[in-house]
């Protein structure tokens, strides 16, 4: 019998639910990851004073995003989610309304706090001054822009939130093209060809301003389906006499907040750790950094399935069908341990594929093999933990799991860092205390969520 699209989140096979939305959200995380790495090696061309830069940038560039599109973002897909599985038009486009007014609220705080703290904060880092003065010409050209980012993420979220991902994908795509199109010309100068007029040498200025130009373009395509197509979704729908518009807000604010407590904290120690990584010279701060933005590109592989969890899950809860909730899961914690693990053998014997890319000292190499050689299952266990935090919030309890994980993050990642830093210890010991306490972390969650009586086996 087929199952109804409507219907599929809710009852369909469990393999299909969640690559309905895994699925087009992966091919559009490749595509990001794809011309970040080609941004960031744009960039390492420039210069080592320039991959430095944005590599105390980093940590700046990941919150934010840990805020909007990982917090705002998933707030708005979980509750669409469930108003959706619901048939519930008016409460979905209300929180359609409450998820775009939150996150360009946030955008534009965090555009001003870059403006006018920016340099202060990338000062934690390093404080060589032409790094800083790269530093921040990229940030502030970035995070210019960031409330039109925030738009873009808030509607594809609510669009993957109706189950529909594939239009997002699609446009993630062109847009990300167009990225990697114009970083050249905005970014390099040619000076004896005859097309030299078309290559503006902005330098890393310009790698900021093509990241805008291609997210003013997925944005404007959102905008336009959504308007014509509708996608599930309805900015037309008359909310002003809805009885629970104060309830819907809470609930959009809520698990916004804690969706982005975990990634806000853990991106805060990573400047941290970054600072005092930094006082060991350059070279570990750019290894580290790396090794770092390989992380964030593994969590961008895994979101797809997290996301595709958390949604089906919260569609099923809405059913009150808990065995559903067991099996689902079950079977994404069985895919990710594959992909991870994997993406882990293939970094622990052959880090410097990874690094070779962006510089070419040997330092680097050396320290990002420790890195990835100690911190093994830490890159195992990652995903997971990511994973565990988002099927709270499909069940709407998304802060039951904070005490454990942010005691994790803050114990085992700064304090530890400080510790084995500050003692003159060799880094190699704070990347194994990851391997130990991620997948730690892991298991008191999954435990903890089994008393939820969600998960019975």
């Amino acid at each position: 019998m087929k199952i109804p699209d409507d219907q599929l989140l809710s009852h369909g096979p469990i393999p299909r639910a969640i690559g309905s939305i895994a699925i087009p959200m992966l091919i559009m995380m490749l595509t990001a990851i794809s011309f970040n790495w080609l941004d960031a090696w744009y960039i390492s061309r420039l210069g080592e004073a320039e991959l430095t830069a944005i590599d105390i940038a980093f940590p700046l560039i990941t919150f934010s995003s840990s805020i909007i599109f990982g917090g705002v973002g998933t707030g708005v897909s979980a509750a669409i989610a469930a108003y959706h599985a619901s048939k519930d038009k008016a409460s979905k486009a209300l929180a359609l309304r409450y998820g775009l007014g939150l996150a360009l609220l946030i955008a534009f705080i965090i555009t001003l706090a870059i403006t006018f703290g920016g340099r202060q904060l990338l000062a934690m880092q390093n404080d060589n001054p032409a790094i800083l003065d790269l530093s921040y010409t990229y940030c502030f050209w970035y995070f210019l822009l960031l409330p039109v980012m925030a738009i873009g993420a808030t509607i594809s979220a609510a669009m993957r939130g109706t189950g529909n991902a594939a239009r997002p994908m699609v446009f993630s795509i062109i847009a990300m093209i167009t990225d990697a199109v114009l970083t050249p010309f905005f970014t390099y100068s040619v000076e004896t060809s005859w097309y030299s007029s078309l290559f503006l040498g902005l330098g890393i200025k310009g790698a900021a301003l093509s990241t805008n130009v291609s997210y003013i373009v997925l944005t404007l395509l959102l905008l336009w389906d959504v308007r014509r197509e509708k996608q599930g979704l309805d900015f037309s729908t008359p909310t002003n006499a809805h009885p629970n518009k104060q309830k819907i807000l809470k609930r959009i604010l809520a698990t916004s907040l804690i969706a982005a407590l975990v990634p806000m904290i853990t991106n805060l120690i990573i400047g941290f750790s970054q600072s005092l990584l930094a006082q060991r010279g350059t070279a570990m701060l750019d290894a580290f950094s790396l090794s770092k933005r390989f992380e964030q590109f593994l969590i961008m592989l895994c979101i797809p399935v997290c996301a595709a969890t958390m949604i089906t899950i919260s569609a099923s809860q809405s059913h009150g069908l808990q065995e559903r909730i067991q099996k689902t899961l079950k079977y994404s914690i069985k895919l990710l341990v594959s992909c991870s693990a994997l993406l882990a053998v293939f970094m622990y014997f052959g880090s410097d594929l990874w690094f070779k890319a962006f510089t070419s000292k040997t330092e680097i190499f050396a320290e990002g093999a420790s890195y990835f050689g100690h911190a093994f299952l830490h890159i195992v266990f990652l995903p997971l933990t990511l994973l565990i935090n988002f099927a709270f919030q499909g069940i709407s309890k998304p802060e039951r799991p904070l005490p454990i994980s942010i005691s994790s993050i803050i114990v085992f990642q700064g304090l530890a860092c400080y510790l084995i830093v500050s003692q003159g210890y060799a880094s190699s010991w704070y990347y194994a205390l990851l391997s130990l306490s991620t997948p730690l972390t892991f298991c008191l969650c999954y435990l903890l969520f089994k008393r939820q009586s969600l998960i019975k086996g």
